[in-house]
């Protein structure tokens, strides 16, 4: 296989702290981030593995993305099926090369493109048009454009029926999965395979009932749970990753109405981050999103606003931000304290497809010590460990538990693109909350 980067790959730029970004590679076009600007041309017609400086002179390594990293950085609409879960669905569902195989469900195309990978021809059955057309999207730019010859996505409820016959395989991500076993019974051919993805035990519950009584046997509900080895030096630890995959039952879409875009642009680079209202007039963020930047703008309501900083702790990581002319803003988030072990949500902003429930699970509180965020020594924050998948434009959003409180705000993603996060304690906010006033405060330098 040809190594070198073409027009229209995929490459995974890895800076010097293992933060991953995935572009999309295109003559003439550039990449921006906070530490810099890397053209596009320098990195076409290079190997795998070729490292780049940006005009700030960071590094970066590009990468052609796996499939890992492509699941948990492409674009979606909705919620996807995390790696952790990816790998478990192939085995149990045995999928093999050329099995055919009704998906419902199809979301952003997660599963599909795993399975396509594996070999098999997908049917997918999805009732939202923009979720399909997306599924096929981000098949055909992982996969390459000839897998949609191995995928049909159609518009069609799976509850009213599978029109497919002949099928080695039925694979279900939907609410009510139970409904389709009774057409799954007829489409299968003698010795297929049903298997449903759900959040819920009370799910697995039904589903199992459904199949004791259409003829299925061999069922076996099974919770997949990750174990992360942290290594520092010579010291070794382990720890049980608590997972929540959805955000069902949690307080979060009247919440979703107070979550913000942050914005600035005097430092080279465009600086983007997620807010949130926290008091009457007042947007929170994270400092680094607003670090250097005298005029950030915050969107509300599709409009682009500008505001002034009237909140900046570099030490906490946050900020405060004042409109600069009177809105009429959404209401404001209540503040709440963290206790390990609990779910909840985190409340980021997508960009164009506007603000998103994410679910989280609070691993441990931790004092964060060191540096602040221009590495000068610090005496530290209050922070969060949290099991969450972020990624660029997310920082600054609120971590809110199940009562729907902000216990935290989020600040980084641990080294290497994993599915742990770290949040500020929103203990700090309110420590900045009340020393803040209402007039233009320094941000300090860019970063």
């Amino acid at each position: 296989m040809n190594r070198t980067f073409a027009e229209g790959d995929q490459v995974l730029l890895v800076d010097r702290k293992q933060r991953r970004y995935l572009v999309a590679l295109a003559a003439g076009a550039e990449f921006h981030s906070h530490t810099g600007v890397i053209a596009h041309d320098a990195v076409l017609g290079a190997d795998e593995g070729v490292v780049l400086r940006s005009s700030r002179g960071s590094t970066f390594t590009a990468f052609r993305p796996t499939l890992s990293d492509y699941v948990l950085k492409m674009p979606r609409g909705a919620q996807v099926i995390y790696p952790k879960d990816l790998g478990p669905l192939l085995l149990l569902a045995d999928v093999f090369p050329g099995a055919q195989i009704l998906e419902s469900g199809v979301g952003s195309g997660a599963l599909s493109m795993t399975m396509l990978r594996a070999g098999a021809e997908v049917t997918g059955y999805e009732l939202r048009e923009d979720f399909a057309a997306r599924a096929k999207q981000n098949v055909a730019t992982m996969l390459g454009p000839r897998a949609l010859d191995s995928y049909d996505v159609q518009i069609r409820d799976a509850y009213e029926g599978i029109d497919v016959r002949d099928l080695d395989r039925v694979v279900l991500d939907l609410p009510e999965p139970w409904k389709v076993v009774p057409h799954a019974a007829g489409a299968l051919l003698p010795g297929g395979i049903i298997v449903a993805y759900t959040p819920s035990i009370l799910q697995a519950t039904q589903f199992r009932d459904a199949l004791d009584a259409h003829g299925f046997r061999f069922a076996e509900p099974v919770e997949v749970l990750n174990r992360t080895w942290p290594v520092a030096d010579t010291a070794v630890w382990t720890t049980v990753i608590p997972t929540i995959e959805t955000t069902e039952g949690l307080p979060t879409n009247h919440l979703l109405a107070s979550v913000l875009q942050v914005r600035g642009l005097d430092c080279r680079t465009a600086q983007v981050g997620t807010g949130f209202v926290v008091a009457d007039g007042l947007i929170a963020t994270v400092a680094h999103v607003v670090a250097g930047i005298t005029a950030p703008t915050v969107e509300v309501a599709g409009e682009e606003v500008a505001a002034r900083v009237v909140g900046f702790d570099p030490v906490s990581d946050l900020a405060l931000l004042r409109p600069l002319r009177t809105l009429d803003l959404p209401p404001a988030l209540d503040l709440g304290t963290a206790v390990a072990g609990t779910l909840g949500t985190v409340l980021v902003h997508e960009g164009a497809d506007g603000p998103a429930a994410l679910p989280i699970a609070v691993r441990r509180l931790i004092r964060a010590t060191g540096e602040d965020i221009y590495g000068r020594p610090a005496d530290g924050r209050d922070a969060l460990e949290i099991t969450a998948t972020i990624r660029t434009g997310h920082s600054g959003a609120p971590v809110v538990d199940g009562s729907g409180a902000v216990v935290g705000v989020l600040f980084s993603r641990i080294r290497g693109g994993g599915s742990v996060a770290y949040a500020v304690q929103a203990g700090e906010l309110s420590r900045l909350l009340e020393e803040t006033a209402n007039k233009a405060t320094p941000t300090g330098p860019c970063l």
